[in-house]
């Protein structure tokens, strides 16, 4: 499972924050994929941080 796969499932187990952090960090790494981006907006906005998601969409 690699580190996206990962983040999804802690994602689906409701662990937001831990989710969160590593999609920030796959994001981070990889600024051209915009799933991962994408993904990690979504993990923001879940969160309720809608405002910092923006500029991954």
């Amino acid at each position: 499972m690699g580190n996206l796969e990962r983040a999804l499932h802690l994602r689906e187990k409701k662990e937001f924050e831990k989710s969160n952090r590593m999609l920030l960090d796959l994001a981070k790494q990889n600024p051209g994929d915009a799933v991962i981006q994408y993904q990690c907006a979504w993990s923001l906005d879940i969160l309720g941080l809608e405002v910092k998601a923006v500029p991954y969409l």
